[in-house]
């Protein structure tokens, strides 16, 4: 029996790191992305890592107000991929959000503390 896997896809994250890459500057809207071809380098390359069929791409987005973007109905046309915009406040109120901002808050708290020392001491 042969298996098979699947891509997920954090859309910002991939699109913001990117645009950084590309313009020095993260924002989504400083790019111009052929989202077929993003795609379907994701299934290739996904397949290719795996050795498995990749049934399909799971492009996670935010969509402001819950209402998807004209990106967004252009990216949920494509074959093979699985569109979920959510709205941006309600993600905040997700369990698994939730648990990593707890689990990154004493990092912060230290790199905070760590800047706030540098500018101290270089005065």
């Amino acid at each position: 029996m042969r298996s098979n896997c699947a891509v997920y896809v954090d859309a910002g994250y991939l699109l913001s790191a990117s645009a950084t890459l590309v313009t020095g500057t993260s924002l989504r809207s400083g790019i111009n992305v052929n989202y077929k071809s993003l795609l379907d380098a994701l299934l290739n390359e996904g397949a290719r890592c795996s050795d498995l069929r990749v049934l399909r791409v799971h492009w996670y987005d935010a969509a402001y107000r819950g209402v998807p973007s004209h990106e967004h109905e252009q990216i949920g046309m494509l074959p093979r991929v699985g569109l979920s915009p959510a709205r941006l406040a309600a993600a905040w109120h997700h369990p698994g959000v939730r648990q990593i901002l707890a689990k990154m808050a004493p990092a912060l708290v230290g790199v905070s503390v760590a800047q706030i020392s540098l500018m101290i001491n270089s005065q």
